[in-house]
């Protein structure tokens, strides 16, 4: 148990010491729309999952979909957030 918890506090630290870039209002709006459209999308995935999973049969996927669908979402976020980090 201690291992995750030695990495988790070594990726913190590391991670708050790279600057952040100054966003300007473009940026900021950019991001905010981003964020906003892929929320969305995620939702109405989720919706679908439980919409229909019940009706495909496989009732009990529609957990794990969801996570898998909560996991993805991450990557067009990552890939239009200008932080290092992500």
């Amino acid at each position: 148990m201690a291992v995750p918890i030695v990495i988790s506090t070594a990726l913190i630290v590391w991670a708050s010491r790279v600057p952040a870039r100054v966003r300007t209002a473009a940026d900021a709006k950019r991001i905010g729309r981003l964020i906003g459209t892929w929320t969305v999308v995620q939702g109405i995935a989720i919706f679908a999952t439980f919409a229909l999973s019940p009706k495909l049969g496989i009732p009990d996927a529609a957990v794990p979909i969801l996570a898998i669908i909560v996991g993805l979402h991450f990557l067009p976020l990552a890939r239009g957030i200008p932080m290092p980090v992500y």
